[in-house]
């Protein structure tokens, strides 16, 4: 009971301190918000909830590669209440809290070694479709030839397919052989790691709601050009796609935390180049702003949760 008790109040120590970082950041970045009020709030409502909610598909799509053979061993609403609450620690300094909350949560309920994994599979997915979807919009929007489009894809295809329905393993299984001697227990880890993989249908299944999150992604995007029309001559898609790629890059950079600056400082350079600059530079720092924003948002969705376990244990008590 007591170790029970500690677990919960390490947790909310987690929570609290990404909350707090997420406020820090908005404090440091928030020189001049009337820069930043919409021109229509209708319309930024609209973009914000289209983005939100191909947000959210994600935590749908973690819970795939949580069970990755498709039997439903967990619950959907645990397993969604530990992603988006791992989600807000991403705004700490390092890589690793939000796996280090969710293992802590899950404690004699979902094994650690399957978190670990789920994990490095939905990043190394999301790394790589994003990248390459990202690519193909910029090949799209700059009219690139169509057989360069072609190649894009296949090849996307072909690193997700072979990455996730073995190539991890094989990593996996090699690092393991470096433990069998030195240090047991990583070992044992590791080959629990290197025993699971996604089922194809599992992985097409997160590739459709991938497919699905980024045409919200893409819709909410666009919307952006009539919440700030002075900006009209920007190409909204692309900017979404450069922004995307630079999210990627501020992730693999594992330097600030949630690639803190250096995401906008790729942006600029990516973006520069084909937009406006007075364009890149606003939508470099209102990407940030506008993601915390959501990202705050979409924890109304484990509170909600956590209010609903309550009822439901209040019910049974009553009843009992």
């Amino acid at each position: 009971m007591k170790s029970h008790y500690n677990r919960k109040i390490f947790s909310w120590i987690l929570i609290l301190g990404g909350l707090g970082w997420i406020f820090h950041l908005l404090k440091n970045h928030s020189t001049d918000p009337q820069l930043f009020l919409p021109t229509s709030w209708g319309w930024f409502v609209s973009a914000t909830l289209f983005t939100t909610s191909s947000i959210a598909l994600n935590g749908v799509i973690f819970y795939l590669f949580l069970q990755p053979d498709g039997k439903k061993l967990y619950s959907l609403r645990h397993a969604l209440k530990s992603y988006y609450f791992a989600q807000l620690l991403r705004y700490l300094p390092g890589r690793f809290w939000g796996i280090v909350y969710q293992i802590n949560a899950s404690q004699g309920y979902i094994p650690a070694h399957r978190l670990t994994r789920a994990n490095l599979d939905f990043m190394i997915f999301s790394l790589i479709a994003s990248g390459f979807v990202s690519i193909l919009i910029i090949a799209n929007q700059y009219s690139w030839p169509p057989h360069y489009r072609i190649g894009i894809l296949v090849i996307g295809i072909v690193l997700i397919g072979g990455a996730l329905l073995g190539g991890i393993n094989r990593i996996l299984s090699t690092c393991k052989r470096l433990f069998r001697i030195r240090n047991h227990r990583f070992y044992t880890f590791f080959n629990m790691l290197a025993e699971e993989k996604i089922s194809p249908p599992q992985l097409l299944k997160a590739g459709f709601l991938f497919l699905l999150s980024w045409a919200l992604y893409l819709c909410g995007w666009a919307l952006l050009e009539n919440v700030y029309p002075q900006f009209s001559e920007a190409d909204f898609i692309a900017l979404c796609a450069f922004y995307s790629l630079a999210s990627i890059m501020g992730v693999l950079s594992a330097i600030t935390p949630a690639g803190m600056g250096v995401r906008e400082a790729i942006f600029l350079l990516l973006a520069l180049n084909s937009q406006p600059p007075e364009v890149v530079a606003f939508f470099a720092l209102f990407g940030r702003l506008w993601l915390i924003i959501i990202d705050l948002a979409l924890l109304l969705i484990p509170v909600v949760i956590l209010v609903f376990e309550r009822f439901s244990a209040n019910d049974e008590t009553s009843n009992s």
